[in-house]
Parts: structure tokens; C-alpha cells; sequence
């Protein structure tokens, strides 16, 4: 699609037999490790150029993997002899890092409409309060992402037989009289229930901004040089260097962490006897000590967190020079990408 802009030079035919690719699946082998996404992807779309020439490996499909150059024979296929600007505009760009987000942008909206979706179970679980949810608090913070989620959570919520009104306190005279009184219900709900619309407010926006970096990054110009046909010139700069993806992976990446905590505390509290209300400890009727229930689903989201968390550092600001100090400074952006990918696999 980066090719196809009108600006990098390439031929018809390379741009034909990329799409004749996507036709039948030809898949080539391209390692996820060794780009530093500063001159663009140069490493990986070299792997994929080299399986258009016929080196190196691919794959047809669901087929076995197998050499390139066998598989071109099987279709019937040429290999590809890149010269000039079709060499140069096959390898130079961002859409290694590019591919991978636009994948993630799909699974993180998939990821927030279920962290909606069993947030509202939960809060039904524990018969939470409604009030949490009322889109008059949206109003008053001025954040879209909020009061979209306020509208989403209250169709979800819609009709529910478990999700109870405010609570009615009774008026405070005189605290030094009265005390503290035990029996009175406690006002509000714990944080995972009630900071549900502006925790999963703040994680949309977040969302909606890497798609709409990752969405502008798939129909850009980002190799170089660029051409500019109609006003007869050619322009040496850096449109190859990912930081747009660099920063917006590393911002996503907060948010499914995040979405992560969320899950493993609303976890916690339901199969915690102390603080899930009615329920049998760890959700299982039978002897406890014996009988474990859910006490290993915890555990096990414990786990995830704590791996998800060592995972939460920048990739976006780990230079490393490179190209004998030409590439001085790298964004490192197809590595964030990979990483965000793997947390949404752990989420």
C-alpha cells in the first residue's frame, strides 16, 4: 500500500507480484529479531524481498515450509530481479512494525470490549452500584474516552436484577454523638467496580490513538528517497524512521497492562471470603484446604501480571547507534510493536 502512494519509484510489476502474493498466501520467513526500525524495517523486508528472488524460505498457505525458490517454481513464478529504486523501495519503510500494530490495534479494541463486558459481570456478582456508571460524571470531566465508556457500560448494565441504586445514608448529626456505626453499608463500591468507567476511559483513548497512528502509518509514503513526479523533484530525508509507531506501541502497551491489573484484582476479590461477600472461598462449595476452586486461576494471573509488568519498560527510547554512527539515534519501534503484541497474547 506504501508503494502504491505514487511516490516511491517502484514498477508496476513489483507492486503487481506483491499483490499476486497476498492472492495465493505466499508467506516468506522473515525473523522477528534484527531491525532497529531506523532506516525502516530494513532486515525483515529483506527477507521478504529476498523470498520474491527466491532465497531463503517460505511458506504457501497452511503449507509446509519449504525454499522459496521451490515454491516460485510451483506457482510458476519467476524470481524477482529488484534493480534501482525497486531494490531500494522494497526494503526501506515501516511496515514490519506497521503489519504487527495494525494486527494489535484489532486485538486491543477486542481486549477492552471484553474488559467492559465482564466488568459489568463482576460488578453484577458483587452487586455493585450503579451510580458508578451514571454519565453525568463523564459530563463534568470532559474526557470522550469516558463518556463513551459510561454510555457502554450502561447498555450492558441495562435490565439488571443485581446492580442495585445508590445507597440511602441516613443524615449525620452529629459525628461525636453517633460514632461509627457498624451496621450501616458501606457508600460505594472498591475501586475495580466504581473507577471502571475512567480506568477503561483513559485505556480507549489510548486504544483509538494507536489505531489512528498505525492507520496513518499504512497508507504513508516511508521510504526514501521520495518522488515527487508532478513537481519534477526527488527528496533524500527520514520518512523510514518509526517513531510515530515507537511511541504509540509503547503508549498501548500501558494500557493492556493495565487492563491486565484490573482483571487480576477483580480475580482476587471474588474468590477472596473476606471481601466477596456470600460466596464460598475461591468459588468452590466443597471442603476448603481440600478442595482448591479457583485459588490456582489467582495464582496463575498473578504470574501473568507480574511477567506483564517486567515487559512495561520503553522500547521507543532504547537507542543504540548504529550504520558506524550514520543511524545515531533509532527508535527501536518494531521491537515495541513485537512486545505489545506478546502482552496482548498475555492479556
Amino acid at each position: 500500500n506504501a508503494l502504491l502512494q505514487g511516490h516511491s519509484a517502484v514498477s508496476t510489476d513489483v507492486c503487481e507480484r506483491l499483490a499476486q502474493c497476498l492472492e495465493v498466501g505466499f508467506l516468506p520467513r522473515i525473523p522477528e529479531r534484527g531491525t532497529v526500525g531506523a532506516s525502516g524495517d530494513l532486515t525483515p523486508l529483506a527477507h521478504l524481498a529476498g523470498a520474491l528472488m527466491g532465497e531463503g524460505r517460505a511458506r504457501l498457505g497452511d503449507g509446509p515450509e519449504q525454499a522459496a525458490s521451490r515454491i516460485l517454481a510451483e506457482l510458476g513464478w519467476a524470481p524477482l530481479e529488484p534493480d534501482g529504486k525497486n531494490a531500494l523501495g522494497l526494503v526501506n519503510g515501516t511496515s514490519a512494525m506497521t503489519g504487527i500494530g495494525a494486527l494489535t490495534a484489532i486485538r486491543a479494541q477486542r481486549a477492552l470490549e471484553w474488559t467492559a463486558t465482564l466488568g459489568v459481570s463482576y460488578a453484577e456478582v458483587l452487586k455493585g452500584k450503579l451510580e458508578a456508571f451514571d454519565s453525568s460524571l463523564a459530563q463534568v470531566r470532559g474526557h470522550g474516552g469516558q463518556a463513551r465508556i459510561h454510555h457502554w457500560l450502561q447498555e450492558l448494565a441495562r435490565g439488571s436484577q443485581r446492580l442495585e441504586a445508590a445507597v440511602d445514608l441516613p443524615p449525620v448529626l452529629d459525628h461525636r454523638a453517633i460514632g461509627v456505626n457498624q451496621d450501616q453499608p458501606l457508600p460505594q463500591d472498591p475501586y475495580s467496580i466504581r473507577c471502571l468507567p475512567q480506568i477503561l476511559g483513559a485505556v480507549d483513548e489510548v486504544v483509538r490513538d494507536h489505531a489512528r497512528v498505525v492507520e496513518n502509518e499504512l497508507n504513508a509514503v516511508t521510504d526514501n528517497p521520495i518522488f515527487f513526479p508532478d513537481e519534477g523533484k526527488v527528496v533524500h530525508g527520514g520518512n523510514f524512521y518509526g517513531q510515530p509507531i515507537a511511541f504509540a506501541s509503547d503508549s498501548l502497551a500501558q494500557a493492556l497492562i493495565k487492563m491486565a491489573v484490573l482483571s487480576e484484582r477483580r480475580i482476587a476479590r471474588i474468590t477472596d471470603p473476606g471481601l466477596n461477600g456470600d460466596l464460598p472461598a475461591f468459588l468452590q462449595g466443597r471442603e476448603t484446604g481440600l478442595h482448591s476452586g479457583f485459588m490456582g486461576a489467582q495464582v496463575t494471573a498473578s504470574a501473568t501480571v507480574a511477567e506483564m509488568r517486567q515487559m512495561a519498560t520503553p522500547a521507543s527510547i532504547q537507542s543504540v547507534p548504529t550504520n558506524a554512527n550514520n543511524q545515531d539515534v533509532v527508535p527501536m519501534g518494531t521491537i515495541g510493536a513485537r512486545r505489545t503484541d506478546h502482552l496482548a497474547d498475555l492479556l
